[in-house]
């Protein structure tokens, strides 16, 4: 999957409790509003539904690399106004923001086909591992404690996996071992499909089952 990231509008905070709004409130992907409250600072921007915003800073209005603020970020933001907060980020001289977005891939079209649905996903949310899912314990398991096969979960997947209810769940890795060329930690969240598989009827694909 192509990202594309899209550098906001830069923002200057100094400590004499001054902010300086660089937009008009109510555009669009456009940092509007900018507040210290002690040492912290907590940056507003009107955002589209659907797309991760993380936060940036450099010292320097010109050079330096931006570095994304740890911890400071919207996923799959809900749309309308939302504020990203750099606790202690007052206590700087002098720092500049930007917002780095990241919008909602294009998902495929349904075809009614689970598995192919499901492989399509996958590669539009850039996790289809070369067409080769996990095949893995989880916490949803099965009559017999068996494997299934698993996917990583994304904005496409978890659209597929909602759509296809009980042929695919929403679940947990449980243990570390796997039977494809796919590995999950154990605890990850991930996509569980399909029917219960042999650990040794690979190799293994979205088709699998």
């Amino acid at each position: 999957m192509k990202i594309l990231r899209i550098p906001l509008v830069i923002v200057l905070v100094v400590l004499a409790g001054r902010a300086f709004n660089a937009k008009a409130q109510g555009v669009t992907n456009q940092i509007s509003g900018i507040q210290v409250a002690g040492t912290n600072v907590a940056i507003s921007a009107q955002s589209v539904a659907g797309d991760t915003y993380q936060l940036q800073s450099r010292t320097s209005m010109t050079t330096g690399n931006w570095s994304n603020v740890a911890g400071v970020s919207v996923t799959n933001s809900p749309g309308g106004l939302i504020i990203l907060t750099n606790f202690g980020g007052a206590s700087a001289p002098q720092e500049f923001y930007r917002l780095d977005i990241t919008p909602t891939p294009t998902c495929p079209a349904l075809t009614a086909e689970r598995d192919n649905d499901m492989y399509n996903a996958a590669v539009a949310d850039g996790t289809a591992n070369g067409g080769v899912p996990a095949v893995m314990r989880t916490q949803h398991g099965g009559p017999y404690g068996g494997v299934f096969a698993e996917t990583a979960r994304g904005p496409c997947s978890d659209a597929v996996c909602a759509y296809y209810a009980g042929w695919s769940v929403f679940t947990q890795i449980v243990g570390s071992n796997s039977c494809s060329s796919t590995t999950f930690t154990n605890g990850e969240d991930v996509i569980q499909f399909g029917n219960e598989l042999d650990c040794f009827g690979g190799p293994f694909s979205y088709n699998s089952n």
